[in-house]
């Protein structure tokens, strides 16, 4: 099988991943993210207040690196660039009800944006024998 359609098998069995990136002081910080979409060609996304600590540190380092870990032992790193998109047609297609719960005022709330990540990289372990 073709790599990249391996990793995007796998991804898109995920709703949620943890997102690394670079704080303060070059500090790796890392938080659950959900996943919106991911594309067959690679790119995923991912919706983030416009304000908050994952939009600015995007921002300052696009470098991220996204860790998935299923319940039967198997890992997959993926290593991209990551931007912040203000695209409200994407917006309109992505967005579920269940957002609310980040973004009470839905579609219109005006914290709401994109980060899409474009894969540099990935590595792949399963342990499950």
């Amino acid at each position: 099988m073709d790599p990249r359609a391996k990793v995007y098998e796998i991804v898109k069995k995920f709703s949620t991943t943890m997102m690394v990136t670079l704080g303060p002081e070059n500090r790796p910080e890392a938080r659950p993210m959900h996943i919106a979409k991911a594309e067959e060609n690679g790119q995923i996304w991912f919706f983030t207040g416009n304000s908050g600590r994952v939009a600015n540190e995007v921002t300052e380092d696009r470098y991220v690196l996204l860790v998935f870990q299923d319940e039967r032992s198997s890992y997959l790193t993926l290593r991209g660039n990551a931007r912040v998109v203000e695209d409200r047609a994407t917006m309109k297609e992505l967005w579920s009800e269940p957002y609310k719960l980040w973004f009470p005022g839905g579609l219109d709330d005006p914290e709401l944006t994109l980060i899409a990540v474009e894969p540099l990289g990935a590595e792949y372990w399963d342990n499950g024998g």
